[in-house]
């Protein structure tokens, strides 16, 4: 039975562009991209190493809180660079693009998002995607093609072979155990407002779907390919708002502080709400004979990056970009990627996103910055410690 968007549904994935933008300054996108992973290194070290309590910190001697202390700072220091040249900035990559793969040279991506490239990150879940993200030897029986011969939404794709992409490439969506009671997925009116019709549990998944023809693009070998996205739509009835637990106002108050950000801008979209509309995109393509015309045959056709929306538009969005399209022509048919939506929030990541803090990197910039100004080794480390109590607190849960 095919799962359609209803009328409150036409999402679209604004992040690929078929056509020429500017590209970023490579300098500036190193120094960003070291700075991120300067982060999420720095986060690591001092979970592990500095003690989190102002206590814990005052019983340290003074030559163990010295000695931390400048272990700190040089671990820090490629993220202030990167604050002080504005490399962090919320708006630094605004209108700049990327290329997504040499393969395809005139599909560009929004250079604000994270862009994870399977053969170049084969590091830990929380680092990359691959792992047990994808399942290579997954397929679909083959068979006769459903042509409908019909075309419902006059988009040129026939109804029928819509179907069949959307079911071929669709992900395989895996949810916590720790949902609340009476949360889960939901089926529509179809009429606006979004009026919920029935409510169901949270497993199985039940995603709705739509297929959007792109257009046509060369690739680096002059073949030419159709470029087709398909959304998928995880509706649950309601968002039951970040899980941050207790003990969080201390912290709190000294981390903004610090960083010089209302609390409410860093928890822009955590609270709780009905209704809640999750989406994920595969961008898929397939040799063309001619501008026009694509191919009906579902068996030739690749998955080249795919979109997952977290906190998508929010101050902490998390949504981002994987690109497998350099790994040969792209992924071999049918692809399953996993896709784990957190706990309460439903946001959509390819890996688990358990502990992923949700503080925006130039607001961590920010704190981490100042916290370089403090000359006392303890009042140093109990910044610090706030800075690392806030952003496990501020983080995705599973």
């Amino acid at each position: 039975m095919r799962s359609v968007y209803t009328t409150f549904a036409v999402l679209l994935f604004c992040a690929i562009s078929l056509s020429s933008q500017p590209v970023s300054r490579e300098a500036d996108l190193l120094q960003r991209d070291t700075a991120v992973s300067a982060l999420a290194e720095l986060q690591d070290y001092l979970r592990r190493t500095v003690p989190s309590t102002e206590a814990e910190i005052r019983a340290l001697d003074r030559s163990t809180a010295e000695a931390l202390v400048v272990e700190v700072r040089r671990r820090s220091q490629p993220i202030v660079s990167a604050q002080n040249d504005g490399s962090l900035d919320a708006n630094f990559l605004k209108g700049q693009t990327v290329l997504l793969s040499e393969k395809f040279p005139n599909l560009r991506i929004d250079a604000r998002r994270r862009i994870y490239r399977p053969e170049e990150n084969p590091g830990p879940p929380q680092v990359s995607i691959l792992g047990k993200a994808i399942d290579f030897n997954a397929t679909i029986p083959l068979g006769v093609q459903s042509l409908s011969g019909t075309d419902f939404d006059a988009d040129g794709l026939d109804d029928g072979f819509e179907d069949d992409l959307a079911q071929a490439f669709r992900f395989d969506y895996r949810v916590s155990n720790n949902e609340s009671g009476g949360t889960g997925f939901a089926t529509f009116y179809n009429f606006v407002p979004q009026t919920i019709e029935q409510t169901f549990s949270a497993v199985p998944t039940r995603p709705h779907y739509a297929v959007k023809p792109l257009g046509f693009t060369t690739a680096s070998n002059g073949q030419l390919f159709g470029i087709i996205e398909v959304h998928y739509l995880s509706s649950w009835n309601r968002d039951d708002g970040l899980v941050t637990g207790s003990g969080c106002t201390a912290a709190y108050s000294i981390f903004f502080g610090l960083a010089g950000y209302a609390a409410s801008y860093v928890l822009d979209g955590v609270a709780s709400h009905t209704l809640d509309n999750e989406r994920t995109v595969h961008l898929l393509a397939a040799p063309a004979t001619a501008v026009g015309v694509y191919d009906t045959n579902v068996h030739n056709w690749r998955g080249i990056a795919a979109y997952t929306a977290a906190h998508e538009g929010t101050a902490n969005d998390s949504s981002m970009i994987v690109s497998y399209a350099g790994v040969g022509d792209a992924l071999p048919y049918v692809p399953k990627m996993w896709i784990d939506q957190s706990r309460s929030k439903h946001a959509s990541y390819p890996y688990n996103p358990n502990g992923l803090t949700l503080v925006p990197a130039w607001v961590q910039a920010s704190a981490l910055t100042a916290i370089q100004f403090i000359t006392d080794p303890y009042l140093y480390l109990i910044a610090t410690g706030a800075y690392t109590t806030t952003l496990l607190k501020i983080a995705a849960t599973y």
